[in-house]
């Protein structure tokens, strides 16, 4: 009777993480999660797994798998979506340049009309 008590606590905790799963993947960024976040909870997780299933807790064990998966999903997200902000920021720091001095350009041929043509 008692195991299912730990398994409705296991399922409560482990489904914590689905709700900032989905959400980062409907966002696509992640730079306002910790990356220090997922990487504690995965590395607690593996110790508490090995911890289950050297005292033989079946229901532990399955838990801490399923919340094993959670967090490195979590974890995979975050550098993810965080090299490609990066990747972003790269490619529009490389464009900034052509468009700055298209619309130069077309200030000064702008100014170059409104003179002649006053």
């Amino acid at each position: 009777m008692w195991w299912f008590l730990g398994s409705l606590g296991i399922v409560a905790i482990e489904a914590s993480y689905v709700p900032q799963i989905a959400r980062l993947f409907r966002i696509k960024r992640a730079d306002d999660v910790s990356l220090f976040f997922p990487s504690l909870n995965a590395a607690g997780r593996v110790l508490a797994l090995a911890y289950s299933v050297l005292s033989h807790q079946p229901v532990f064990v399955v838990g801490f798998m399923v919340g094993l998966v959670l967090r490195c999903t979590l974890l995979a997200q975050v550098i993810w979506y965080r090299k490609l902000a990066k990747r972003r920021q790269t490619i529009d720091a490389l464009d900034a340049p052509e468009a700055s001095s298209s619309d130069a350009g077309t200030r000064d041929a702008i100014a170059t009309t409104t003179a002649v043509h006053p």
